[in-house]
């Protein structure tokens, strides 16, 4: 199945910070009390440092449903995708076993304006131990490019070398040309 663009942002990001990234890593969820259909679903991003593991659940958008339900259905999401992680089942049990798990949800929107916010899911998808990534990571990625032309010169737009990535492609080709700045991001921790 083809990556939609947060996916794919997500995969190149982790993959600029040395990660090995597999996408889309298919567990069945169960049947339960917080489910009343078990089915089948997929991680996203599962990216593996040597010292960290990161869940990622990629969203284009956060939906227009109840901000409530949405992050209900994340956190139990997240529950089920990290005891598949550590189960019998999943080819990747022993280093699941050995390290922590990070759990990020990744929207490729920005927050919502001020005054349309949902801090209330926010704080309870970070009370369950779940981290979210807004657009930085867009930046991020542009910072990286940017930074990356300005080692290798700007003698030509190949100067970044072959990339197989369409996204890399388009985004060197738009801070070549000038039609896009990087500018400088916060680092926030």
């Amino acid at each position: 199945m083809a990556k939609g663009l947060t996916e794919e942002l997500a995969s190149r990001y982790y993959r600029q910070r040395g990660y090995f990234v597999e996408c889309d890593v298919q567990f069945k969820q169960p049947r339960g009390e917080r489910r009343r259909v078990g089915g089948w679903s997929d991680i996203d991003i599962l990216a593996f440092n040597g010292k960290e593991v990161v869940l990622a659940q990629c969203k284009s958008s956060l939906g227009t449903g109840a901000y409530e339900t949405v992050g209900r259905k994340l956190i139990t999401w997240f529950q089920d995708a990290e005891s598949f992680l550590r189960g019998v089942e999943c080819p990747y049990r022993a280093i699941m076993m050995k390290h922590s798990i990070t759990k990020v949800l990744v929207t490729f929107g920005y927050p919502p304006k001020k005054g349309r916010e949902h801090p209330k899911m926010v704080n309870n998808l970070k009370a369950a131990g779940i981290e979210v990534l807004y657009g930085e990571l867009v930046d991020d990625i542009i910072k990286h490019e940017s930074d990356k032309m300005g080692r290798l010169g700007k003698e030509s737009p190949g100067a970044g070398g072959k990339e197989l990535d369409t996204v890399l492609d388009l985004l060197r080709h738009l801070l070549y040309t000038g039609k896009m700045k990087a500018r400088p991001i916060a680092v926030t921790q």
